[in-house]
């Protein structure tokens, strides 16, 4: 018989805890649990200002170079997928995809659009639409 593991323990109440929340209750849980830093502050300001736009031009937007915003959007969202929730499998490749826990995105276009339950948690804490990077 294997024994229980503290930490398994408590993996298994916080999922039981943030199971029972809606999804905008989670975001504010996920982001006050872990405050997001300035950088991520501006990664979902510059998303919320321009939905459907490609990481390239979301990048653009802050200042960086070639899909630079993805990798670090795609990084906050994994940090804080155990307050959230299990990220989907990528399409394109053998990995998960992060950046789907926060942002739809349209194969179509190839841009990402924050989710509005998502949002409606951000503008709870104060993450909202600034137009700060719509420029």
């Amino acid at each position: 018989m294997t024994a229980l593991k503290l930490t398994d323990v408590e993996e298994a109440e916080r999922r039981a805890a943030v199971a029972g929340m809606e999804i905008p209750e989670r975001v504010v849980n996920a982001f006050t649990s872990m405050p997001p830093t300035e950088t991520e502050q501006a990664l979902l300001r510059v998303l919320l200002d321009n939905p459907d736009h490609t990481s390239q031009a979301l990048s653009t937007k802050l200042g960086w170079g070639g899909q630079s915003w993805h990798l670090h959007f795609g990084k906050m969202c994994e940090r804080r997928e155990h307050l959230l929730w299990d990220a989907e499998p990528a399409v394109t490749r053998d990995a998960e995809f992060y950046c789907g826990i926060l942002a739809n995105y349209s194969d179509l276009t190839h841009g990402f659009t924050m989710k509005p339950e998502v949002a409606k948690g951000l503008a709870a804490i104060g993450i909202r639409l600034s137009n700060r990077y719509s420029r």
